[in-house]
């Protein structure tokens, strides 16, 4: 099309409008930046979700409104220029005023969610939603004004024969019972086509879980302390994590301090770690990068840097240990690695229904070979330190990509029966960057950062004589001994691989049981015989209790899981 033609266009389209021509000129030229501010806002949101770095999170918010607000621009354009839109039936006139209301109070919730800090820069995109939404406005209404005018400039209809067919013809068809098949099926006809219906849709959920942001933030204020810790990676950014410690200081006695598993937010432990108070010892639990009060997670993180951030966020507590450190599921490794770098100032272990990716994946599961310079500057070709799968970051990354919509709150709430502190644990697994923290640890697994420490691992490399079949056979992690080490596994984890004729509850004693789970190489012995090898190499003061019910029984049954931290660490 050349120029002339595309002015021709332009000018054609103007006097088919029903605003004056400067207006309509002046709305379009506003679209216009609004269109191009918008896709700018998307890309830069989009890519801003997979960027490495401190600065980056969970910026699927930014590209929910943005990719919203081109839509609604074009639906702005489309009623400037096309009257029918709102003046072919009474009901499209009444269909779009609904819908402007609603879009625009959808806008306002979101800018009122710019009060959640977090999110701030992501909702503040929701301005571009205001000028097609007044224009959309205005176009209904002077588009429904100019057909009145015509309409009473016309002969009354007492003037013009009136042609029953045609008006027959013409006339809606009615919802009654015999035409009710015909209404649902344009109803969900428009449900399917219309971008009135889907905006609506979207909007609302956006607009949703910014609501319910700013409530969370409201009812459930951090209840323990922001500290500003250093990541001692050479950058100037200090994250704020939030920690909480209870409990008499001056017992003379180890601190115990929860680490927990992937996924969760400290205050899962609370309970648990509120139990241990009040029998009169100290505990704490706290919020790793990501989740909880703490600040957004980013790539690539490592237990190395794990271990860095609980150690200093110690110290900016004024806690000075001793320490009893807690791992619960993929915590259990991170607790292992914090005890191997801080051997001075830990006292004891304990291990909380939790696994190590380094003695899963070699032993049973197999992994994928990546090329890796360890900290010693060897290079080597080793497997990857992880049985994750690529398809669980591309799972993770849809969980993460609808969180800003509120679905992922639907999906998590009441989860794992009732348990203390649950309204501020569903409020933390509603946030949008608790699983973009998710994502990140699986993503950075996956991407090669194993998710145990590299310089254990080559410290476990080395002395396995530079054979990696040996690492699972008790040199993957150090040998704590004579510090004791407490294994609770969970009834549900360990029961699928028991041997027949094994009792679950007898693992700990059953010396003939051990040796069959040992000796087994098939995948479903992988658990029992992970918690054997704890039992044989972690310690010489290890010992083992198999805790009822599943993987939850941290918080579920946190008095039971109390009283075995106490019984095991008394005096210690």
């Amino acid at each position: 099309m050349s120029t002339s033609d595309a002015m021709k266009a332009t000018h054609s389209l103007l006097q088919n409008s029903s605003l004056p021509r400067e207006t309509t000129a002046c709305a379009l030229g506003l679209l216009g930046l609004n269109f191009l501010l918008a896709v700018w806002g998307f890309i830069q949101s989009f890519v801003f979700c997979f960027a490495v770095g401190t600065a980056y999170g969970n910026f699927y918010t930014g590209v929910w409104i943005n990719a919203l607000s081109l839509v609604l621009v074009v639906q702005a354009v489309a009623l400037l220029f096309s009257p029918s839109l709102v003046t072919t039936r009474p009901a499209r006139f009444y269909a779009w005023t609904w819908y402007t209301i609603w879009m625009s109070g959808c806008c306002l919730t979101l800018l009122i969610g710019m009060h959640y800090k977090e999110l701030i820069s992501q909702y503040s995109w929701a301005f571009l939603w205001l000028p097609p939404i007044a224009t959309i406005a205005t176009a209904v209404l002077t588009h429904r004004t100019s057909q009145q005018a015509r309409a009473s400039s016309c002969p009354a209809s007492s003037d013009v024969e009136a042609d029953p067919a045609s008006a027959a013809a013409t006339r809606p068809v009615a919802c009654s019972k015999a035409a009710w098949c015909k209404c649902w099926v344009e109803f969900w006809a428009f449900c399917g086509w219309s971008s009135m219906f889907w905006l609506a849709f979207l909007g609302f959920f956006l607009a949703l879980q910014a609501a319910w942001l700013v409530n969370d933030q409201r009812l459930y204020p951090p209840p323990g302390q922001l500290y500003q810790v250093d990541l001692q990676d050479g950058s100037s950014y200090k994250p704020s994590i939030h920690m909480l410690c209870k409990g008499p200081t001056n017992t003379g006695l180890s601190t115990f301090v929860m680490e927990g598993g992937g996924g969760s937010p400290g205050i899962q432990y609370a309970g648990l770690v509120d139990e241990l108070a009040a029998a009169g010892r100290r505990a704490c639990w706290y919020d790793r990068l990501g989740y909880g009060w703490s600040s957004d997670a980013f790539l690539y993180p490592s237990a190395d840097q794990a271990a860095v951030v609980l150690h200093n966020t110690l110290q900016a507590a004024g806690e000075t240990g001793p320490f009893i450190i807690a791992g619960h599921s993929a915590g259990g490794q991170l607790a292992l690695a914090f005890a191997g770098y801080h051997p001075d100032i830990v006292s004891g272990i304990a291990l909380l229904d939790s696994y190590d990716d380094v003695a899963i994946a070699l032993g049973y599961l197999g992994s994928r070979e990546v090329n890796v310079t360890l900290p010693s500057g060897r290079a080597i070709t080793r497997p990857a330190l992880s049985q994750t799968s690529p398809a669980l970051v591309g799972v993770l990354d849809i969980v993460r990509a609808v969180t800003p919509l509120a679905w992922a709150r639907f999906i998590t709430m009441n989860s794992g029966g009732s348990y203390p502190y649950q309204g501020a644990r569903n409020a933390m697994y509603g946030n949008n960057k608790e699983w973009h923290a998710q994502w990140v640890a699986i993503a950075s697994e996956v991407h090669g950062v194993a998710a145990t420490s590299d310089q254990l691992a080559d410290l476990a490399y080395n002395s396995s004589g530079g054979t990696v079949s040996n690492l699972f056979h008790g040199t993957a992690w150090p040998d704590f001994s004579p510090k004791p080490v407490l294994l609770l596994p969970a009834e549900k984890t360990v029961a699928p691989g028991m041997p027949e004729s094994c009792d679950v509850f007898a693992l700990p004693t059953d010396a003939a049981c051990r040796s069959r789970i040992a000796a087994c190489t098939d995948k479903t012995c992988v658990y029992p015989s992970l918690y054997v090898r704890y039992l044989q190499t972690l310690s010489s003061n290890a010992s083992m209790t198999v805790m009822p019910g599943g993987h939850e029984f941290p918080w579920a049954t946190y008095k039971e899981t109390a009283a075995a931290l106490l019984a095991k660490f008394a005096g210690v």
